[in-house]
């Protein structure tokens, strides 16, 4: 064995160490994810209130498990791709096949990650009903406030006519939301 197929096998095993490494993150960033999601699940539902800051951590990791897992795949599928590669070729070209396909695969990899955070920089979330927490300075959420007193003082009035035995009005009441907008849009 060359002295450069050396210094190449034990690159390769210091990358694939770094890739394995990346997977592990990525899984675990995941499956972090996942108990945070439950645990907002679970504070809305017996708490009555949101985890503050659930979503900023959502936004701000979602590219970067998209990254670890294309790390995963780039791992399992790329060392494919080489295979097919470097059985037709041998020595200096096949050396150099290695480094085209993984240029390449960087270039799709930034690619990806630049798409990822444009896509959450592009997106917006609009709440109902103005509840106290929207207003927080964790969440800041634009959102729509049903005029409350309105729709109860007409639905009052509507109930004390019926009861007084004039006949309910039987047209449709618009009473105009007005919309709050915060920092999500």
């Amino acid at each position: 064995m060359q002295k450069s197929d050396k210094s190449l096998a034990a690159l390769d095993r210091v990358v694939s160490a770094v890739e394995n490494v990346g997977a592990g993150i990525g899984a675990w960033v995941i499956f972090g994810l996942l108990w945070l999601s439950v645990a907002e699940i679970l504070s809305r539902n017996f708490l009555g209130m949101p985890l503050r800051g659930q979503f900023d951590i959502l936004v701000l990791v979602g590219p970067m498990y998209g990254l670890l897992g294309l790390s995963y795949c780039y791992r399992k599928a790329g060392h494919v791709c080489m295979d097919l590669v470097s059985r037709k070729l041998t020595g200096r070209s096949a050396q150099a096949a290695e480094i085209l396909i993984a240029v390449c695969a960087l270039l799709i990899t930034v690619q990806l990650i630049q798409g990822s955070f444009s896509h959450f920089s592009r997106s917006c979330v609009v709440g109902y009903d103005d509840i106290p927490s929207a207003a927080l300075g964790a969440y800041r959420i634009s959102t729509i406030r049903q005029p409350v007193r309105k729709l109860a003082a007409k639905a009052v009035s509507t109930i004390l006519d019926f009861d007084s035995g004039t006949p309910p009005d039987l047209t449709t009441s618009l009473i105009a939301p007005v919309f709050i907008p915060r920092d999500t849009i």
